[in-house]
């Protein structure tokens, strides 16, 4: 059995991370955590890109399908939709 390896470990989250997702085009990933804080990475290099913080835990992130936006939902009941040309 092959086994792939670790290109990075990205790791600027505090708190336990609850949810990633990939952009659609695969250039960014977004990270969602406890912490109250939404990440942005790229995947190309695994450099920090954005933060976004909110005012609860994340559960979720999800991008729409232009790649621009990421959604999520946190733990004081609220669903945020962030710009992300504008973090």
């Amino acid at each position: 059995m092959e086994t792939g390896n670790c290109l990075y470990e990205l790791s600027k989250h505090v708190d336990p991370v609850y949810s990633v997702a990939f952009s659609p085009c695969g250039d960014y990933l977004a990270t969602g955590s406890f912490d109250r804080h939404l990440h942005i990475w790229s995947v190309k290099t695994g450099k920090h890109l954005k933060t976004f913080k909110g005012d609860g835990g994340i559960f979720e992130v999800c991008w729409n399908k232009d790649g621009n936006k990421v959604a999520a939902c946190f733990s004081n009941s609220t669903v945020s939709i962030i710009d992300f040309r504008k973090i």
